[in-house]
């Protein structure tokens, strides 16, 4: 019997260490931070400085990232390293589960103590858990069982009521009693239209009142609804731009969608969290609160009898803010902000949750930085320097008051409460709230530091646009000065990786780690240690000096030589872009677009001309993950009938080769993806037609797995197609070759835009013979296509040997090889699979698709028309650079470029067009957006009437064949 066995993935031959955190652990952050030049490992740290060896040297690096803000008493801390060593030497168990754990019993108080002195309520109960999220999992959990209670004690409060009522009917007389429910059915139906529950449960009732005749029908009706009522999920407030962790539960709390949609948190699914704007006037804020608002029905006992009464309550369970928003770029909420919030919680009975996970522990200069609005929360989270940079440890503290005692037995973690991490946290805080502090002269250094920071943006506005923070959480946004870089940056901008580029920058030229925030990608945080110094105040400064000089001078080299260390960088501005759009004042038509190869990367990127290919592409092709397409180039066209329209150039910074290399690998789904957005983004732009240029084509499977979203969708193939025809029988006509006795090969035929060239060919010439690396007898698909070629030729109403012999002998009864066996067939049509058969030829269309070139020059006759659009072309790479040497006689090229109408050029440093000339894709995305036509679809495969159709489309707007082209599109 065979074992069952486990496959890993190989790991490369000599692969070192440094690869494996790229290669088994995180590959995607990886690639951001080799392509950033942000790959270092740190093998030492001390302090607020960390250690990496490079090249044989041992740099010394300014760690103002400071582990996202947990290393508060810098890394190693000597007390907190005597801590551990003597917890060690103790031999003290740690997972010691279902026992009294003394070290998080001491850290608990001492938590409750310090809270309790900065809020003057308390005590507090506090559950412990191992990371920021899981603190926040935590306090949305305790939310939602109080939120359970609230309701049970709510329920308990209507059925007192109803009761009361009852016990008053009871007295009454049968007669009266009956009268006074029809009064209640009455007063109930006036109240139905107004009641706070959704059309369903109101149709319901006013439905089910037609059925109620009796008290006790009534009384059973009303708890039927409320206990509906009861049963609704409830909800949660957080603000825009909070960032509240990565767990499930805390990431429906996280505002930033790229975090959350990916996990089915997007608006749809998302509907338990509500994101309000701190900056919410007032009065909206209020009205926001009523939306959450349900109601309860009752009767109850009134001086005069009884009435219908209804009772509302809010749907929210809990309310999350971070008083000093972190990710977001260190944005401080307003304390007018959250004392409305605190006065709703009140009203509604809510919990109000401060995450102090970021700027809690005395980065500040209190435990909780909230404490310094005056307001208190019901529930307070911490985590990150609360284990010293050394354990991993976080807390959910909750005031006593609101605390629901069974939840300590709902919510535990087999490695929470650990001895260890609570004993390096109580020694975190010893050193802390100590006589010997240094938090005083902490929060001195950080006014001294935020000063300093002012300071630098006074004298570099250009580069910073705002200071912010408090304490010892601060944070720098700088201006985007990238987009002005040229297109070298362009390809940062796109993949919104300037806060990256600019780190880079720092770490690699200034020593300074400094990191973005995750929802704000030009904002790079400053979370030292609690001893952090002038001296290293004085040596940030002095690097940020250098950065923002580079970035006022617009210096190019500054930033791309800390990417590409080692490599000669000019210091060059590539071409500016034209990217600005007014949308909804002319018809707008969009083409997507993209970088070729190495060469066109180098040509549109002046500054890295000297960088070896190989690097530049490795670089560029985490673009392909990270990158959208954006607008790389506008411009405004006129038509033959003087018809205006806006065209916008789509593009991505991503090659040609990268994009197939996705397109044959699992991940295929993410380029499909891409270019959907790319769609999508064309119809907020007010597009009424999107073209697939180059591999967009391709990836999108012609376009078929695409939602054109109402708008033209073109592959471009149609009018390509009838270039590459149009341009041989130009090439034939230079030649003067007899057009109608001449014979054509067709290499490929049995592909889609090969096969309806065969049928477009076949109007004008002599004899045509298709070409297809199969026999016919053995290939379907090449049988297949042979009929639609035959079945296409036989409706022309051409004049040719061709046309005229296969209306003659075709029909759908004849069978094909019999057909291809007449003697008059076999003069003008041929269906072969020899390479050899070429020799026969004039004129040769290739458009195989192959992983190289297969044909040399010998394989072409004397003086023969070569046309080709293959990609990769036809011809083997050796040949191809020796046809006007050792064949001067063909004539070769790609295909017709299109003339655009009225001498017009597209300035477009990308492509390399020329003058008054654009690609045929191109073209038939402009001419059907001149056209009118609404719901167009040219894509999936081609036809000859549809080739046709554009073709008439194209002249009307004035795209007509221009010169040959000699370079591929793709």
């Amino acid at each position: 019997m065979e074992k069952n066995t486990l496959t890993f993935r190989k790991t490369p031959e000599k692969d070192p260490e440094s690869d494996l955190f790229r290669y088994f652990a995180r590959p995607m952050t990886s690639k951001l931070l080799e392509t950033m030049e942000l790959a270092k490992h740190f093998h030492h740290g001390d302090g607020d400085y960390l250690f990496y060896k490079e090249d044989g040297k041992t740099h010394k690096v300014l760690d103002l990232t400071g582990g996202y803000g947990a290393n508060l008493l810098g890394h190693r801390n000597p007390r907190l390293m005597k801590r551990l060593l003597q917890w060690h030497e103790d031999g003290a168990p740690n997972l010691t589960q279902g026992s009294i754990r003394r070290e998080s019993g001491k850290l608990a108080k001492r938590i409750s103590e310090t809270l309790q002195y900065e809020t003057s309520e308390g005590p507090w109960i506090t559950t412990f858990s191992n990371s920021g999220t899981e603190a926040i999992e935590a306090a949305v959990k305790h939310c939602l069982i109080y939120f359970q209670h609230k309701l049970v004690e709510l329920e308990q409060v209507v059925e007192k009521e109803i009761n009361q009522a009852m016990l008053k009917l009871n007295k009454l007389d049968e007669q009266s009693r009956l009268t006074t429910v029809t009064r209640l059915r009455v007063e109930l139906v006036d109240k139905i239209e107004n009641l706070k529950m959704n059309e369903e449960r109101k149709s319901y009732l006013l439905h089910q009142l037609n059925n109620v005749h009796t008290l006790v029908d009534l009384v059973d009706l009303i708890r039927t609804i409320n206990a509906k009522q009861l049963m609704q999920r409830p909800s949660f407030i957080s603000l825009e731009k909070a960032y509240h962790g990565k767990t499930m539960g805390a990431l429906a709390l996280t505002s930033n969608e790229g975090f959350r949609n990916a996990f089915y948190l997007d608006e749809g699914n998302n509907t338990h969290t509500h994101f309000i704007s701190q900056y919410m006037e007032s009065g909206k804020l209020d009205e926001f609160i009523q939306s959450t608002f349900q109601d309860l029905i009752l009767i109850a006992p009134t001086p005069t009898g009884v009435a219908c009464i209804k009772h509302s309550f809010s749907l929210i369970a809990g309310a999350f803010v971070e008083p000093i928003q972190g990710e977001a770029g260190v944005v401080t909420v307003s304390s007018t902000f959250i004392a409305l919030l605190k006065k709703y919680s009140l009203q509604q009975d809510f919990l109000l949750v401060f995450d102090e996970i970021q700027a809690g522990m005395y980065r500040t200069g209190k435990l909780a930085s909230g404490t310094h609005t005056d307001i208190t929360a019901d529930i307070y989270t911490f985590s990150k320097s609360l284990g010293g940079g050394i354990a991993k440890i976080a807390a959910t503290s909750i005031n006593s008051r609101k605390y629901i005692e069974e939840f300590g037995m709902l919510h535990t973690s087999t490695f929470s409460e650990d001895d260890f991490s609570s004993a390096i946290a109580l020694e975190v805080l010893d050193i802390l709230q100590g006589e010997d502090s240094p938090l005083k002269r902490g929060m001195s250094t950080g006014n001294y530091l935020s000063a300093r920071l002012e300071w630098l943006k006074s004298m570099y506005p250009e580069a910073i646009k705002e200071v912010r923070g408090m304490g010892l959480m601060l944070a720098i946004e700088f201006k985007d000065v990238m987009p002005e870089l040229g297109f070298e940056f362009k390809t940062i901008c796109d993949a919104n990786m300037q806060g990256y580029m600019i780190a880079s920058a720092l770490l690699n030229h200034e020593g300074l780690r400094m990191s973005p925030s995750l929802s704000n990608n030009l904002t790079l945080r400053i979370a030292p240690s609690i001893y952090f110094g002038i001296i290293q105040v004085e040596e940030l400064i002095s690097g940020l000096i250098n950065l923002c000089e580079a970035m006022t001078k617009r210096d190019v080299k500054y930033f791309l030589s800390a990417i590409y260390p080692g490599e000669e960088i000019s210091n060059v501005k590539s071409a500016d872009l034209k990217t600005d759009v007014k949308t909804g004042v002319r018809p707008l038509a969009v083409f997507l677009c993209h970088l070729i190869d190495e060469a066109h990367v180098k040509k549109v990127t002046n500054a890295l001309v000297n960088v070896p290919g190989p690097k530049l592409l490795k670089k560029l092709a985490l673009t392909k993950d990270l990158a959208s397409f954006e607008i790389y180039h506008t411009q405004t066209l006129t038509d033959n009938n003087g018809v205006e329209m806006d065209i916008v150039m789509l593009g991505v910074p991503v090659t040609s080769e990268e994009l197939k290399r996705t397109f044959t690998s699992r991940s295929k789904y993410k380029i499909v993806q891409k270019v959907q957005a790319a769609v999508d983004y064309a119809h907020s732009l007010g597009a009424n037609t999107v073209g697939l240029g180059q591999f967009t084509s391709i990836v999108s499977g012609n376009g078929l797995y695409l939602n054109p979203r109402g708008m033209n969708l073109t592959t471009g193939n149609a009018f390509t197609v009838g270039l590459m025809v149009q341009s041989a029988l130009r090439s034939v006509e230079e030649k003067k070759i007899e057009l109608q006795t001449a014979t054509v090969a067709l290499i490929g035929a049995a592909g889609n835009i090969m096969s309806v060239a065969s049928s477009l060919m076949a109007d004008h010439v002599g004899k045509v013979i298709l070409i297809h690396h199969s026999p016919i007898e053995s290939s379907l698909k090449y049988h297949e296509a042979t009929k639609r070629i035959l079945a296409e030729v036989a409706g022309s109403n051409a004049n040719s040997e061709v046309v005229k012999v296969v209306k003659q002998f075709w029909t759908t009864e004849i069978k094909l090889l019999d057909f291809l066996n007449l003697p008059e067939v076999q003069k003008v049509f041929k269906a072969s699979s020899e390479i050899t058969d070429i020799q026969e030829a004039e004129i040769v269309l290739c458009g195989a698709s192959a992983s190289t070139g297969f044909l040399t020059l010998d394989h072409f006759k004397k003086d023969a028309v070569i046309v080709d659009v293959a990609v990769p072309p036809t011809i083997k790479p050796e040949m191809l650079v020796k046809i006007g040497t050792d064949r001067p006689d063909l004539t070769y090229h790609l295909g017709g470029v299109a003339r655009i109408p009225n001498g017009a050029s597209i300035n477009f440093s990308i492509f390399p067009l020329g003058v008054n000339e654009c690609y045929a894709c191109m073209a038939e995305t402009f001419a059907l957006g001149f056209s009118g036509k609404e719901n167009l679809l040219n894509i999936g495969d081609l036809n000859k009437s549809v080739v046709m159709e554009v073709q008439v489309m194209a002249d009307k707007a004035g795209f007509v064949l221009g010169s040959y082209k000699s370079k591929s599109s793709l």
